[in-house]
């Protein structure tokens, strides 16, 4: 499994994700209440990586902004080709 570092941004007007000065950003159309943020960057995330939802786990940052995720070895290829371009 691979670890990744993603600050997130609730109620964005749009949902996307991007590199940003050198790290992952998450934008998010949900709100940060009821963990429906939480859900959002996990759908979004797991979108991206072209993996299931239930693949990617949040293990730490559940109720902030900075988050780490946990995310299946054989989407780190598709990682990099995402942030690359």
């Amino acid at each position: 499994m691979l670890k990744l570092s993603v600050r997130v941004t609730a109620r964005a007007s749009r949902d996307r994700l991007a590199l940003e000065r050198g790290r992952l950003r998450a934008w998010v159309t949900a709100p940060p209440r009821d963990g429906k943020a939480n859900e959002a960057v996990r759908a979004l995330v797991a979108a991206a990586l072209q993996v299931r939802e239930w693949d990617v786990q949040i293990i730490a940052g559940e109720r902030g902004r900075e988050k780490v995720l946990l995310v299946p070895d054989g989407a780190a290829e598709r990682l990099r080709t995402l942030l690359a371009g």
